[in-house]
């Protein structure tokens, strides 16, 4: 975990847990974006088939940097059949 993103895969749920290293707060840099992305496709290629997107700060989610912009924003969605 370099940018604040780890990941752990069981029973086939992929948990992503979000902790921004030295802050009180989880903050969405570009680092931490592009670490998200690549746990999580490395998550699904292994057979996740869920995932849980959480966090280690207590009583904070998640907070917007103003690098990330809505044009960067996107979703990843998978269904299997």
């Amino acid at each position: 975990m370099t940018a604040g993103c780890a990941a752990a895969l069981r029973g086939g749920i992929l948990y992503l847990t979000l902790d921004s290293p030295g802050s009180s707060v989880n903050v969405v840099t570009p680092a931490l974006a592009a670490e998200l992305e690549a746990r999580l496709a490395r998550g699904l290629a292994a057979g996740a088939r869920a995932v849980v997107l959480q966090s280690a700060k207590r009583g904070s989610f998640v907070r917007r940097s103003p690098a990330i912009t809505g044009s960067r924003a996107t979703a990843t969605t998978r269904t299997s059949t």
